[in-house]
């Protein structure tokens, strides 16, 4: 936005008008960054929205939040912890700056509320003996299914394999001894989450 003033100097009786011309830049356009995390239940969380553009401070406002969550309409933050699983909130975002003319962008979320992380429960594996069909199911909660496990440090008894799609360890054991292993469980969440364990089985004769 360009603006000229004038100015009247007068010496000795003679008037001149000397004439000032100057640009003040418009503001950049108020952008918005709608890169929303996904939450999951049961765990805090916090997001702040990336603004440019536009005249500072700005003021924020949300609708549709989900209840345990809380918008900073300040700062442009949620936070909370939600406590229902949800595939999609439809969140409405208004950002106004402080701006003359004043500049305003309204923009549609949508913020998913994903199950726990995935978390191996079992603690021990029974023993088993050589020549004796052993049977050991992996136990786990939380995750999105499908899950898929696996061996990732140590191996298993002589004999004995994993059934990576069922999480369970069977066959018959052919050495005696004792192994230890590493279980990891992987979920099928984008990006998918995983635990590890480590666990030991006894093989006597």
């Amino acid at each position: 936005m360009c603006t000229t003033r004038s100015l009247r100097i007068v010496p000795a009786g003679v008037m001149a008008v000397v004439v000032f011309a100057g640009c003040v830049p418009r503001p950049n356009p108020l952008v918005v960054s709608t890169d929303l995390p996904n939450a999951r239940i049961g765990e805090p969380y916090s997001s702040t929205f990336a603004v440019t553009g536009g005249v500072e401070p700005y003021t924020f406002a949300l609708v549709g939040l989900p209840g345990g969550m809380n918008f900073n309409t300040t700062t442009g933050t949620i936070t909370g912890t939600p406590g229902v699983i949800h595939d999609g909130y439809t969140l409405e975002l208004t950002v106004t700056d402080s701006g003359s003319p004043v500049q305003q962008v309204v923009e549609l979320l949508t913020l998913r509320v994903k199950p726990p992380a995935v978390r191996i429960t079992t603690t021990q594996l029974p023993d088993g003996t050589v020549g004796v069909a052993y049977s050991a199911s992996l136990l786990s909660e939380g995750g999105l299914p499908p899950l898929k496990w696996s061996i990732t440090a140590g191996v298993l008894p002589d004999g004995l394999r994993l059934n990576r799609d069922l999480g369970v360890i069977v066959d018959t054991p052919t050495s005696a001894g004792n192994w230890t292993f590493e279980i990891t469980v992987t979920d099928n969440d984008d990006p998918p989450t995983r635990d590890a364990l480590m666990l030991s089985i006894e093989i006597s004769e």
